[in-house]
C-alpha cells in the first residue's frame, strides 16, 4: 500500500510548483505557464478580416453574351457578387460562376437571372445560385476560399447595346 508519504510525492510531481519552467509535456504549472505563451502567440499572429471590393474593368452591354472573370489569389470569404450597370432602361440576363480554389461550384451560375432595371447607375446583386437579378439587396453569399478564388460573369441585354457595367466582389480578406 501507498502511505501518506507517497501519495503527496505523486501529487507535487503532477501539479508542480509555481516556479516550474513552461513545459507543455511537464506539470501542471508547467502546462499552464506554456499555455499562456500559445494564447499570446495565437493573438498576436491573429488578423483581423477586413472587407474590400474588387472590380473588372468596364464592360460595354451588347445583345450577345459577354462576361469578365475576376480573379483573386490568398484566403477569404467571398460575401457578394454584383453588377454596377449604366445606360438606358434594359431587360438584363446575368450569371456569375465561381471557382474556388481550383474547383468550379456545381450549378452555380448555370442558368440566369433576368431582371428589368429602370435607367442608370444600378446594382444588380446575385442570389445564393448566381442569378445577378437583385436590385439593392446583398444575398450574403459567406463562400470561404482557401487560396484562390475566381467569378466569371456572363451578362447581356435582350435588346441593343451601350451603356457600360462594373463586376464586383465583396470579398473578406484575411
Amino acid at each position: 500500500m501507498f502511505g501518506s508519504e507517497e501519495i503527496l510525492a505523486f501529487i507535487r510531481r503532477q501539479v508542480g510548483v509555481r516556479n516550474d519552467a513552461d513545459d507543455p509535456a511537464g506539470s501542471l504549472h508547467a502546462k499552464i505557464g506554456n499555455l499562456k505563451d500559445v494564447m499570446q502567440n495565437y493573438i498576436k499572429n491573429y488578423t483581423i478580416m477586413q472587407l474590400s471590393t474588387i472590380s473588372s474593368t468596364s464592360c460595354s452591354w451588347s445583345s450577345t453574351e459577354q462576361s469578365v472573370t475576376i480573379s483573386y489569389n490568398g484566403a477569404g470569404i467571398l460575401q457578394n457578387i454584383y453588377i454596377q450597370g449604366s445606360g438606358t432602361t434594359w431587360t438584363s440576363s446575368c450569371r456569375a460562376t465561381v471557382t474556388v480554389d481550383g474547383i468550379a461550384f456545381p450549378a452555380f451560375g448555370s442558368a440566369s437571372g433576368s431582371v428589368a432595371w429602370p435607367g442608370s447607375n444600378v446594382n444588380l446583386f446575385s442570389d445564393s445560385a448566381g442569378k445577378l437579378n437583385v436590385i439593392g439587396s446583398r444575398a450574403n453569399l459567406g463562400i470561404p476560399f482557401r487560396s484562390s478564388l475566381s467569378v466569371t460573369i456572363y451578362f447581356y441585354v435582350s435588346g441593343g447595346g451601350g451603356g457600360s457595367m462594373v463586376g464586383n466582389l465583396e470579398i473578406y480578406k484575411y
